[in-house]
């Protein structure tokens, strides 16, 4: 029967369990599934389950605070924390610490039953199953026996070795003579062999050598040919460029010349230009000058020296006086006198 956990032994088997678990959240950051649970298999797991059997609790309080850890370190996976308890650990392959602990009760009544040789004894006169000091007695014999029989057995191989020893000693002998003398033709082959590949590499670096002269020599007449030739393309492209210069010098006399025609002509447009405004202008004023004199003429000729008399404003015409003469008023109508203002339109301005 398991003893009850003390509140000093609970709380220190949490502490552990949980600093482990702090200390590998802290140190790792990987939170794949092959990182974080052998961590808590081999540092956690350790201090939730150590003497279990002899302290295991009782109280479901007491179960909880332990299942409270392994719930935190399952919760630490990628992927697997939207998940509940029950489906992380079915997720994992893992069991509740409770029914491990079952587990591990029933693995120690078992052997506790079956005795150290794993069998089942029974006292031959009672019955009942032995799993005291007897099945240990008798374990303890059968281990010395063997001890024994292995002793013997032991000297024998021992002298059976030393013979195969001695007989592979010699046999290995004889084959490091065979290899040895094998090491030496070989040895002697290869230098055979070094010294035909070094006369073979001699005679490649000499045609080589001789290949190199040969290009450095038509290299250099190609050199030699290329600078004659850009010599002459320099002295040819100099021969063009003074033509060229030559030409434009020409070109731009030319260009001068016909620019210093063109620019006479234009003075001498603009002369003419000049002169037939003026001759215009002056055929205007001649013109503007003789119609000024005409104008004179007609006006002395037009003009008549009336007297100004403002009252011949107010004064009837004959037009008006016969028309009032037709119209005139009866002796018993009032006469009302309407001065009249209107002037002929031949004299007006006079």
């Amino acid at each position: 029967m398991c003893i009850n956990l003390l509140p000093g032994e609970l709380s220190s088997g949490v502490l552990f369990a949980s600093c482990a678990l702090g200390c590998s959240k802290r140190s790792v950051t990987s939170r794949s599934r092959e990182v974080i649970l052998p961590l808590y298999s081999a540092l956690v797991r350790p201090h939730l389950e150590y003497c279990i059997q002899l302290w295991g609790p009782q109280y479901r309080r007491d179960t909880e605070l332990l299942e409270r850890v392994q719930r935190r370190a399952t919760k630490l996976i990628r992927g697997l924390e939207h998940l509940s308890c029950k489906d992380r650990l079915r997720e994992l392959g893992l069991l509740s610490l409770e029914k491990r602990w079952l587990w591990g009760d029933l693995i120690v009544a078992y052997q506790y039953l079956k005795g150290p040789t794993g069998k089942l004894e029974r006292d031959c006169l009672s019955g009942s199953v032995v799993t005291g000091q007897g099945s240990i007695k008798k374990w303890k014999e059968k281990q010395q026996q063997e001890k024994r029989n292995l002793k013997e057995k032991s000297e024998k191989m021992i002298k059976e070795e030393w013979l195969q020893r001695e007989a592979q000693k010699q046999k290995a002998a004889e084959e490091r003579k065979r290899q040895q003398a094998a090491v030496e033709a070989w040895k002697k082959q290869k230098a055979i062999a070094f010294v035909l590949q070094q006369a073979s590499q001699l005679k490649l670096e000499e045609e080589k050598e001789k290949k190199q002269r040969k290009e450095h020599q038509r290299q250099h007449h190609v050199k030699l040919l290329l600078e004659g030739y850009t010599l002459q393309k320099i002295e040819k492209e100099e021969l063009e460029k003074l033509e060229k210069e030559k030409r434009e010098e020409a070109e731009k006399e030319e260009r001068r010349k016909i620019a210093a025609e063109e620019i006479t002509k234009f003075q001498e447009r603009d002369l003419r230009k000049l002169e037939l405004r003026i001759l215009r202008k002056q055929a205007k004023e001649e013109e503007k000058q003789e119609k000024e004199k005409r104008l004179a003429k007609l006006r002395e000729k037009v003009e008549i020296h009336v007297a100004r008399d403002r009252s011949r404003l107010y004064r009837p015409t004959k037009g008006w006086e016969e028309r009032m003469k037709e119209i005139a008023p009866a002796a018993s109508e009032l006469f009302l006198r309407i001065p009249h203002r209107a002037i002929p339109a031949w004299r007006q301005g006079l």
